[in-house]
């Protein structure tokens, strides 16, 4: 009997070794949090969240806060290059407010800057009663030779939940 016992055991416990194993190396994954919203209604307006489209790493979270004094947005992001490692988070850099109003933030980046030439034009616009967010990206300077690789298309993105966010939603409803 206490050879049985031991078998089963040895069974029980080798499988779930091996299920714990498998789950370690397949079941864990990079999850960001849900998108989120915040005006103060008068100088600061806040949102993070996924930047969805047409992107290299579809499983990341960017954060966005626009200064209305300052008349920029600040912006910085991060990304999942693997189901279990995060990307370097980029340095934060900001869009030139160029309108805002009760109903909307828009802010573009510039074109170049000094030596800098850019090959895309970012614009984001915040729709502050709906709480979205568009960002484009227009191609520009397209006849320079450091632009020769780049795709001469726009790309249109928004910030939304992050996708295992979407995925658990849908599930409820």
């Amino acid at each position: 009997m206490k050879v049985v016992v031991f078998i089963v055991g040895l069974v029980v416990g080798l499988g779930c070794g091996a299920g714990g194993l498998i789950y370690l190396k397949y079941g864990m994954s990079t999850e960001f949090a849900r998108k989120s919203y915040n005006d103060d209604k008068n100088e600061v307006v806040t949102v993070s969240g996924t930047l969805t489209g047409e992107i290299e790493f579809p499983n990341n979270t960017c954060s966005i806060a626009c200064y209305r004094d300052l008349d920029q947005c600040w912006i910085a992001c991060v990304q999942a290059i693997s189901e279990t490692q995060l990307g370097p988070i980029t340095a934060p850099f900001f869009h030139e407010i160029s309108s805002w109003t009760a109903n909307e933030i828009v802010a573009t980046s510039s074109v170049s800057s000094g030596a800098f030439i850019a090959c895309y034009r970012t614009t984001i616009k915040i729709e502050r009663l709906t709480e979205q967010v568009l960002w484009i990206e227009e191609p520009v300077n397209q006849t320079e030779p450091i632009c020769k690789d780049s795709e001469n298309k726009s790309r249109k993105s928004s910030i939304e939940d992050a996708p295992r966010w979407k995925n658990m939603l849908v599930k409820k409803n």
